[in-house]
């Protein structure tokens, strides 16, 4: 379900590139990336036979979860660009952004034992 909408929003974008829609894009893709975290860490928090059981990490996983991030990054990048005249805060908000991926990385690293 989650990758029809994206993939419905992948072709709505370029058509209508609105700032609600831009903002869509985000928390859509922020809630995808937090259903994952939970899923890894936390457990399934639906019912179930599964339910509380904790997913493994996988690479393919984390490759798409890394891509949902930098497609948040790019889409607040056009969102602050529209908000913003000056190039400062947009430059501190991807460099802010960036800082933050960088810092979690290890972590989604250690789960997948690759450090």
């Amino acid at each position: 379900m989650a990758a029809f909408a994206q993939g419905l929003y992948s072709a709505a974008l370029p058509r209508w590139p609105s700032q609600l829609l831009l903002l869509l894009g985000i928390i859509g893709n922020s809630s995808i990336i937090l259903l994952y975290l939970l899923t890894r860490t936390v457990g399934i928090p639906l019912f179930g036979p599964e339910a509380g059981e904790v997913e493994e990490v996988g690479f393919a996983d984390v490759c798409a979860t890394t891509s949902e991030a930098a497609l948040i990054i790019a889409l607040g990048a056009l969102l602050l660009s529209r908000l913003l005249r000056e190039r400062v805060g947009l430059f501190a908000f991807i460099l802010a952004t960036a800082i933050m991926l960088l810092a979690h990385l290890p972590h989604l690293l250690v789960r997948l034992e690759l450090l």
